[in-house]
């Protein structure tokens, strides 16, 4: 039995949500051990830290934080600094739950520094998975890749532990009191009618090439107001998506409320446990609402997989295009002008919403 456990990963908010039913399965495979975070430090790469979410946990008893840097001096020291500190930690066993794709020169390289220099003896996950990166059925479409939840689970059950079924995990996102006292407190100043469908928007993405234009963000919220007087709207997501949620207050009225920027993580995430359903991109606010239960109508560009970053669970609708250029993993799309979002219309996310809310649509709304 490891006495210390480490894991590694690294990523933004929908990259630790996937992992936590696997940081589970550790935890409650060595219950005795003392488990360290190793990701990267907050603020870089402008994502959001996983510590904001697994601190909240109580799984582990120390975060390392490393800094990525551009000069090799500076990531030498960086690495040596790291090392040095997983060395006087005993780490026993180490659990390399990298993102996808993987390639073969940096499992190498991580192999290199976690079992030589770190001294590491047991590692688990440590294998490249470039082979997944845009592979492709006889007739030319992406493959479906298994969800990343059961991706990290399998490598945990590679070990030895014992995992859920695929498709049968259970997301448990650390929601306390003081979050629950602090969403409380806003739902009541925001005097949502009793009893009326409450969608959270996501119209937001640190990714152009996974945001659905926000003029139909827009339209669409004009048309549900339309045959849905009762329907309120609360915009989430970070600060950078705070301007979206002022436009789309400016363009709809009252029946929408900003409340992006202005929550934490965990705050989000209750915010999103209280309503509806959500309604969005392909972001973390999706994998916050889907963690904790709430439906998703999920709009996806075609830019990875299917499958891999579907909201987990049942009941959720994702609308997705197939297009030529699917699978490029651009940030930005330029040369095809999003060819896969621009597919999606106004009219077939309206439906795919009162259809979840067993609404029939107005006539106008077909169009």
């Amino acid at each position: 039995m490891p006495g210390t456990v480490a894991i590694f990963r690294i990523g933004q908010l929908g990259d630790t949500l996937a992992a936590l039913p696997a940081i589970s399965a550790i935890r409650e495979g060595f219950p005795d051990a003392r488990m360290v975070l190793i990701t990267h430090e907050p603020g870089s790469q402008g994502c959001v830290s996983s510590w904001t979410v697994l601190e909240a946990t109580g799984f582990f008893s120390q975060v390392l934080f490393y800094r990525s840097s551009l000069t090799p001096m500076n990531n030498l020291f960086s690495h040596l600094k790291m090392a040095i500190r997983i060395r006087r930690l005993q780490v026993d066993t180490l659990f390399y739950l990298a993102p996808i794709p993987r390639f073969e020169r940096q499992v190498s390289r991580d192999r290199l520094f976690f079992q030589t220099i770190c001294g590491i003896k047991q590692c688990y996950g440590m294998e490249p998975t470039e082979h997944t990166r845009a592979l492709r059925d006889g007739e030319g479409h992406l493959t479906v890749l298994p969800s990343e939840i059961d991706r990290l689970l399998s490598i945990v059950g590679n070990a030895g532990l014992a995992i859920p079924e695929k498709g049968k995990a259970v997301l448990r996102v650390p929601i306390g009191e003081g979050v629950r006292a602090t969403v409380s407190a806003r739902w009541q100043a925001a005097k949502f009618p009793p009893g009326c469908p409450i969608i959270g928007l996501g119209p937001g993405s640190k990714m152009p090439a996974k945001r659905w234009p926000l003029d139909r963000f827009i339209e669409t919220a004009k048309r549900l107001c339309r045959s849905l007087p009762e329907v309120h709207f609360i915009v989430l997501g970070g600060p950078e998506d705070c301007e979206l949620g002022a436009r789309l207050v400016a363009m709809i009225g009252p029946q929408v409320v900003n409340w992006a920027g202005s929550l934490s993580v965990l705050e989000s995430a209750e915010a999103l446990r209280r309503c509806t359903l959500y309604l969005g991109n392909d972001t973390g606010t999706m994998h916050l609402a889907a963690a904790v239960g709430t439906r998703c109508i999920a709009i996806f560009s075609a830019r990875d997989h299917p499958g891999k970053w579907y909201p987990y669970g049942q009941g959720h609708v994702v609308i997705r295009k197939q297009v030529p250029c699917e699978g490029c993993y651009l940030t930005v799309c330029e040369e095809h002008r999003m060819a896969c979002l621009m597919e999606i219309s106004v009219a077939e996310v309206c439906q795919a919403v009162l259809s979840d809310l067993n609404v029939a649509p107005l006539a106008n709304l077909r169009s």
